[in-house]
């Protein structure tokens, strides 16, 4: 699988398969996101990795959590959708909008999806310790992207979102996460379940018009 194909294939995947993710390509896709760079190699991120009967319990918490109407509480602060600029506001709206007309009476399952962890069987947490430097979380970001890349080019699929660490003491229950450090964001890893709807939801991209400058 060449890069382009690698980039076009990568999706947000919004509800997986059972089958389990080999151990040994898991290990191997962590091995290629470690290349990144970070500044001055300072190298300040961190992964747990939770499978199997771990992933199992955390997704089945969390659901009882969500159905208990428990509010999150992440490591990282919460930003309100309207303190985001008008921009990102907007492209937000133009997002759930496309979802909910795309899913018609379905729509529900947008949500639901987001309690049951997108029944994703491998799910990856990124740390950074909380003296970090904030420019750390351009770092983590090269990371994040190289593992997505990575476990697209093994025809895997992922699932970055917020609804994988709004309940850090769920987490820290099954992993053990030491408190000094923040658990930035969560992966989800596996395979698509391909006849579910939600999947097959693209959403758009602003046009290059709009966020470059080429000059020179």
């Amino acid at each position: 699988m060449d890069f382009d194909e690698i980039i076009r294939r990568r999706r947000s995947v919004r509800r997986f398969d059972e089958q389990q993710v080999r151990r040994e390509t898991i290990i191997e896709i962590i091995n290629d996101a470690r290349t990144a760079p970070s500044w001055a190699n300072s190298q300040e991120r961190k992964v747990y990795i939770a499978t199997h009967s771990c992933a199992a319990a955390i997704r089945r918490e969390y659901l009882e959590q969500s159905q208990r109407g428990m509010i999150g509480i992440s490591d990282f602060s919460f930003t309100h959708r309207a303190e985001w600029s008008k921009r990102a506001q907007d492209n937000m709206a133009e997002f759930e909008s496309g979802m909910e007309k795309f899913m018609g009476d379905d729509v529900e399952e947008f949500v639901h999806v987001q309690d049951t962890l997108y029944d994703a069987p491998t799910i990856v947490y990124l740390t950074l310790p909380k003296e970090a430097s904030k420019w750390a979380i351009l770092d983590m970001g090269a990371f994040e992207m190289a593992l997505m890349m990575s476990a697209t080019a093994r025809g895997l699929d992922t699932m970055v979102a917020y609804a994988f660490v709004k309940y850090p003491d769920i987490i820290r229950k099954h992993i053990p996460i030491p408190e000094n450090e923040d658990i930035a964001i969560g992966i989800g890893i596996g395979y698509a379940k391909e006849d579910a709807k939600i999947n097959q939801y693209r959403s758009t991209r602003d046009p290059l018009t709009e966020i470059m400058l080429l000059q020179g």
